[in-house]
């Protein structure tokens, strides 16, 4: 289950961002493209995990589904959930993927002291 590594990295992320700490966390936000092979119930899970071992209490972990865009040979740009879809206006496979195969930590949240 890669996504407990991937939990662990967004949390010492967010914890490596200036005025963020253990004690004054309070919310992240989570993007994962539609192609990036994460579930987002498996890494709500282990984001839960990752914080209660650390002792973090009190974090409101947001996540959301991105869909994937891909741009066709034939210059067409559309949202595409799997790889097996062709483009909707040639029916083509010869594309790049622009966005949806990553994994970001979009937010985070801290209170004020």
């Amino acid at each position: 289950m890669h996504e407990l590594s991937i939990s662990e990295s967004i949390l010492r992320t967010a914890l490596e961002t200036p005025g963020a700490s253990e004690t004054n966390l309070r919310a992240l936000t989570v993007k994962v493209g539609a192609l990036s092979s994460v579930s987002t119930a498996n890494l709500a899970y282990c984001m839960d995990l990752v914080l209660e071992q650390r002792g973090i209490r009190g974090v409101q972990v947001r996540i959301e589904k991105v869909p994937a865009l891909a741009r066709c040979r034939c210059g067409h740009e559309y949202s595409a959930d799997s790889i097996f879809v062709g483009c909707p206006l040639c029916n083509g496979f010869d594309r790049e993927i622009v966005e949806g195969h990553d994994v970001s930590l979009e937010s985070i949240e801290v209170e004020d002291d």
